[in-house]
């Protein structure tokens, strides 16, 4: 039995399936006739120009293809605690020990591009700090370096 952790109600509202159907109304026919112009060869493949331009068709293409791909970020905002902040600049949570955050759930703002770059870029920089800060204390992360060379 497969248990259902969220169910986001995607087109469920008629609105919604309104706005992704003008999306191919408008964008995509516009965007295919543009690159037809620069190149005759262009053909749109999926869906086809016939199903964009026929409602019900467009509407069951839209229901057996429409996908979201979320990429979370910025739900425990880097910031000072008194700015609503969850984790200050290196990761640390306010008012909680130990605890570090390295992911982009602390990135402060929406990230207009790959999510991903920025979520490896936090990562890395953080570890590198938890490196330092360890080394600085003479742990065992040293003769762990050792072990490696």
């Amino acid at each position: 039995m497969q248990i259902e952790l969220a169910d986001e109600g995607f087109l469920e509202n008629p609105a919604d399936l309104e706005a992704v159907k003008n999306i191919y109304r408008i964008y995509i026919k516009k965007i295919a006739s543009r690159l037809a112009a620069i190149d005759p060869a262009y053909q749109l493949l999926s869906p086809s120009l016939e199903i964009i331009d026929d409602d019900t068709k467009l509407e069951e293409f839209i229901k057996e293809n429409f996908e979201h791909n979320h990429h979370q970020q910025g739900s425990l905002r880097m910031a000072p605690f008194e700015k609503e902040g969850v984790v200050d600049r290196r990761g640390r949570v306010h008012g909680v020990r130990d605890l570090i955050i390295a992911d982009a759930s602390i990135v402060p703002f929406t990230v207009d591009g790959n999510t991903s770059a920025t979520a490896y870029l936090i990562g890395f920089t953080i570890a590198q700090q938890l490196l330092k800060q360890k080394r600085r204390r003479g742990s065992f992360i040293d003769s762990l370096d050792r072990f490696e060379e």
